[in-house]
């Protein structure tokens, strides 16, 4: 029997298991639970526990670098809300949405707004915010901002060498227009406070950041010669951690973070620049690895397996179709990120899953039957049926922000389940406590509340457990919720008293 006992996080209950747990059996016990009411809706669960880890792992591979995590990764708001309790960590958004959810959490100088397409009214709002830092990447974006926001701080971003891998490296002005701009800057006094570039995600050559921490150097002497004081760079996006490295031959997160180490006290060593200020802009580093998704198969279809490879030479081999009801058009739209490659396994394990002359190849589909409401377009399963439940590993980058319709289907963004184990608590607590008592008055009822209780649950095991914690399992069925914001469903309701009220796990 696991026991875990019930805290908040604002509204968001959290459960807190005395042992560790992971996001497998989790998912397992939720689904459980809804297969016990009829209720197959989507969901994630998130584990706190990987972002502190997540936390610890930047601060101690990049000592010199403060993280602006990426808001549009994932917008969740108790990521948001425990990366935000950190003092060395800031936000970087891209939209005023961003912006506006940013200001809410953070104070406005830990803010880097980078919007990719400069407008007089976005500068206002950028303006309006009193944000820390932007970024201009034209002559064009610069006399917008000197028109419209002049007093802002602003990062040049300058094109590196191309990652083929991810096309956002090739986002920046040459090293030419940099100068142009730069020289512009220091005739009408403007405030250009250092250099920002992107190697972008799926980096397979580490020293492209020592190559751009170099060009940075450069352009910090071409400022200097013009009188303006330079003392921030940005080494940009695209870290993953340990997991995401070990499945491609991309470089590791510990190979990036060797060479831009080595770059840094090279070219900016510590005795001679002392009021440098390194910055990033992870997303996935925090996001990727916390979330899981958990999918229900809602239509199967068997085919030969020339239809899903579209070779002759594998005709008259068994293959099947599974549809789910989440896709394309909602989690799975995070496959138009680089390097975003959803793979399922199944929920519930069994014998099957570990025997090859067992599995078949497949497709899996979203619920719409649109062309492009693919999942996985290959995957290698057992045999599963309708009714059974697919996960999704490391579904938390670039997947909880993307909600559409296509015609009449309109599909309800899952719900999320937080967890983590004791000890991982007591490190968010710990790591809440660190916060600034100066906070904005709407982000006040988030803090950290607890409920003390205890309960045990066993799901398998015989009626006593269940009676002396709900009474009857039927007893699940009406209750409230606290899931994602933009829904209010009785599929919702549901979900938040199960949290609510503290469940047990085998």
């Amino acid at each position: 029997m696991v026991v875990c006992r019930t805290e908040f996080f604002g509204k968001h209950a959290v459960n807190v298991f005395e042992t560790q747990n992971d996001s497998q059996n989790f998912s397992q016990s939720i689904a459980s639970m809804k297969n016990l009411q009829g209720d197959n809706q989507s969901f994630y669960v998130c584990n706190l526990g990987s972002v502190i880890n997540s936390l610890q792992q930047w601060f101690t591979m990049l000592p010199r670098i403060s993280p602006f995590y990426s808001v549009r990764c994932n917008s969740d708001a108790v990521l948001l809300r425990l990366l935000a309790a950190h003092p060395n960590v800031g936000l970087h958004c891209i939209t005023r949405e961003d912006l506006d959810t940013a200001t809410e959490i953070i104070p406005s100088g830990r803010i880097l707004y980078a919007n990719p397409c400069w407008t007089r009214g976005s500068l206002r709002n950028a303006a309006a915010s009193q944000v820390g830092l932007i970024t201009i990447e034209t002559m064009g974006d610069f006399d917008r901002v000197l028109s419209t926001f002049p007093q802002a701080t602003m990062l040049l971003n300058v094109g590196m060498s191309t990652n083929q891998e991810d096309p956002a490296t090739e986002l920046g002005c040459t090293f030419e227009d940099a100068c142009d701009i730069l020289q512009k800057a220091a005739e009408v006094e403007a405030n250009i406070c250092g250099i920002s570039f992107n190697i972008g995600s799926g980096c397979r050559d580490p020293t492209l950041y020592s190559s751009a921490i170099q060009t940075c150097s450069e352009l910090f002497k071409v400022a200097k010669n013009y009188g303006l004081q330079m003392n921030v760079v940005n080494v940009g996006g695209g870290f993953s951690n340990a997991s995401f490295d070990k499945y491609n031959d991309f470089a590791s997160f510990v190979e990036i973070c060797v060479e831009i180490n080595a770059a840094l006290d090279y070219y900016f060593p510590l005795e001679n620049f002392s009021d440098l200020r390194v910055i990033a802009q992870p997303g996935r580093f925090f996001a990727g690895d916390a979330f899981q998704l958990s999918t229900c198969i809602i239509g199967k279809q068997a085919v030969d397996l020339a239809d899903v490879t579209h070779d002759d030479f594998d005709l008259g081999s068994q293959a099947y179709i599974y549809q789910i009801n989440e896709g394309y058009y909602g989690a799975f739209g995070c496959q138009n990120v680089a390097n975003c490659d959803p793979k399922c396994i199944p929920l519930f394990e069994n014998e099957a899953d570990y025997s090859s002359s067992q599995q078949f190849y497949g497709n899996v589909i979203g619920p719409t039957f649109d062309e492009y409401d693919i999942a996985q377009s290959m995957c290698h399963l057992r045999q599963m049926s309708i009714g059974d439940w697919l996960a999704w590993p490391k579904m938390g980058a670039y997947s909880r922000n993307n909600r559409a319709s296509l015609g009449d289907v309109d599909i309800p963004a899952p719900a999320v389940y937080y967890y983590c184990n004791t000890e991982s608590y007591e490190l968010c607590q710990r790591l809440l406590s660190l916060e600034s008592a100066a906070r904005p008055k709407s982000i006040a009822s988030t803090q950290l509340t607890t409920r003390r209780s205890s309960f045990a649950l066993s799901l398998l095991g015989g009626s006593d457990a269940e009676d002396e914690c709900y009474g009857s399992l039927s007893d699940f069925g009406d209750a409230f919720s606290f899931t994602d914001e933009s829904n209010e469903n009785a599929e919702e309701e549901w979900m938040a008293r199960f949290q609510f009220q503290g469940p047990i796990f085998d």
